[in-house]
Formats: C-alpha cells, sequence, structure tokens
C-alpha cells in the first residue's frame, strides 16, 4: 500500500528544489547570492549553506546549478548548530 502522506511530501520536496534550482540557474557561475555562505572547497565541488534555512547545497566545479545535500531518509541536511540567525553560521 502506498504512504500518500509521504508520497506528497516527496512531489512537494521535489517541486520546490525545482523552484530553488531553476531560480539559481540565472546566476552567474562565479557567485551565488548572498543568501549562500560557502562553508566547504574541495578539488571538483563547493559546498554552501543557505543562511536563512540552513539547508546544505553542493555545487560542482564548471557548472552553475546547485542541488540540496540530503541524508539517508531523503531530508536534507541542515547546517549543524543552525537556528535561524545568520550571524550564527
Amino acid at each position: 500500500m502506498i504512504d500518500t502522506d509521504k508520497t506528497l511530501k516527496v512531489i512537494a520536496l521535489i517541486l520546490l528544489l525545482f523552484v530553488i534550482l531553476s531560480l539559481l540557474c540565472s546566476c552567474g557561475k562565479e557567485q551565488l547570492p548572498d543568501r549562500f555562505l560557502k562553508i566547504s572547497d574541495h578539488a571538483d565541488c563547493e559546498i554552501y549553506v543557505d543562511v536563512q534555512t540552513g539547508v546544505e547545497y553542493v555545487r560542482f566545479r564548471g557548472g552553475n546549478a546547485i542541488a540540496p545535500l540530503i541524508n539517508s531518509y531523503g531530508a536534507p541536511l541542515i547546517y549543524p548548530g543552525f537556528d535561524g540567525r545568520e550571524d550564527r553560521i
């Protein structure tokens, strides 16, 4: 039997991510809006945190789109210690 509540949540999350990624694709390759703070830099990707929501995102080098990092349950990863205050990140 299909869990409709879980299915609706997954669909809503996918739609939300699509909207976020669509908006961010218009950003330049070198700079993301001030809403995103780079927290980690690797050889092939960069990790950002949304200072308003605490959600962590990955951006691969050479691309101009970002994608949220998710845990094993499919929920977005929240930056450790995030409490909704921009000055605390």
